[in-house]
């Protein structure tokens, strides 16, 4: 599946489910079914870490804003359907990247890219 609105590129192997959008902005649910959520990034020298690592995540809320001039994104990483079960929040500019949520056997991975490799 592929998200490609206001300057956030998503391709997943998941679903990615519009769960509320007003006028302002937009909440995306990307449903892991409790599996183990691997975060990392493929852009060189940009962070601190290599992989974050989560068990047993439910999914991850993503809120953007749909104003041309906020290209910040909310991350929410979810113990279960509800927003109070965050064990993980942080933001990003989102506008130069790409991110590519995978499935595999007993976990999913989310990487990021640059657009422009």
């Amino acid at each position: 599946m592929v998200y490609n609105n206001y300057n956030l590129y998503i391709i997943s192997d998941f679903e990615i489910r519009t769960v509320h959008e007003d006028q302002w902005d937009a909440d995306l649910l990307v449903p892991v079914n409790n599996r183990t959520l691997n975060f990392s990034s493929a852009l060189e020298g940009q962070g601190l870490f290599d992989t974050l690592q989560f068990p047993r995540v439910y999914g991850l809320m993503i809120r953007i804003a749909k104003s041309a001039d906020n290209n910040r994104a909310a991350f929410h990483v979810l113990k279960n359907i509800d927003l109070n079960s965050a064990i993980a929040n942080f933001d990003l500019d989102y506008c130069n990247l790409i991110f590519r949520v995978e499935e595999h056997d007993l976990h999913c991975s989310i990487r990021i890219f640059s657009k422009e490799e």
